[in-house]
């Protein structure tokens, strides 16, 4: 590489240094695997907890206030993929967010929030506006400075965001955002902060680029939903996707006053 040379010669150097650490990680990876043990010690591991009464930890990342679905879930754990679907203009953004907030600011662990939806800008100014409980697009197209009450609660906003800002990345995803470059990213940023523990966010799933070209789309889909499920297994942590539903989801969305709802046949 450093002398211009082989196939990965044109590689920007942040590319070719996390396909490195990737490629050692893997290596490491292989070598434990090789020690394979029976379940007998696990067995054993359990029976140990139980005797000395140890209070079993939490076994996800807190996703408080939202007690309820924190409970209900178990917080967002490890290993896991999780799906949000719903029709257009629901609030499923707004959701995410909140959530990759709370796990950044609740457990002091990097998060990945990939949107090929919106800027980084957007995106921040729709997180400051929820603390702030104002309109993002008043602190957008106003002076801010010059309205006292609504400077006031931009203050008040931007102070909630001290609580995470230094843990979550808002990231423009583009065409070379794919699984090996969200893994690269996830290892850097786990090698930066001296963890093991992370949690990635896609907004949204049919948005992401493949490796190679699908003319049926469920294939394409399928595939970048299986990639995820991989994803969340080798770097052990959750992995949160915003998709679409179908067009008959759509109208019985807006039958839901009848009692009619979607359900997950519909989600794409």
């Amino acid at each position: 590489y450093l002398k211009k040379e082989g196939e990965d010669k044109d590689k920007p150097l942040v590319d070719f240094a996390s396909d490195l650490i990737h490629q050692l990680t893997e290596t490491q990876q292989l070598r434990f695997k090789d020690q394979i043990q029976p379940v007998k010690y696990t067995v054993l591991e359990i029976d140990s907890q139980v005797n000395e009464e140890k209070v079993p930890k939490k076994r996800g990342f807190s996703i408080a206030p939202f007690k309820c679905l924190d409970e209900s879930l178990s917080g967002l754990r490890k290993g896991l993929y999780y799906g949000l679907a719903g029709a257009p203009r629901r609030g499923k953004t707004t959701m995410s967010l909140h959530l990759a907030s709370y796990v950044a600011a609740n457990s002091k662990i990097p998060v990945l929030y990939y949107s090929w939806e919106q800027t980084t800008h957007v995106l921040t100014y729709r997180l400051l506006g929820s603390a702030a409980m104002v309109n993002p697009m008043l602190l957008q197209m106003k002076k801010v400075k010059d309205d006292p009450a609504l400077y006031q609660k931009f203050q008040k906003g931007r102070e909630q965001l001290n609580s995470y800002m230094n843990y979550l990345y808002l990231l423009e995803g583009g065409r070379k955002d794919n699984f090996d470059r969200i893994r690269a990213h996830a290892y850097n940023l786990m090698q930066e902060y001296e963890t093991d523990e992370i949690a990635v966010f896609i907004d949204y799933l049919q948005k992401m680029p493949v490796g190679q070209h699908h003319t049926n789309p469920q294939v394409r889909i399928n595939t970048i939903s299986s990639g995820l499920a991989e994803l969340s297994l080798d770097l052990n942590c959750p992995v949160f996707a915003i998709s679409s539903i179908d067009k008959e989801g759509c109208k019985l969305d807006e039958k839901h006053a009848k009692g009619e709802h979607p359900t997950m046949h519909h989600s794409t």
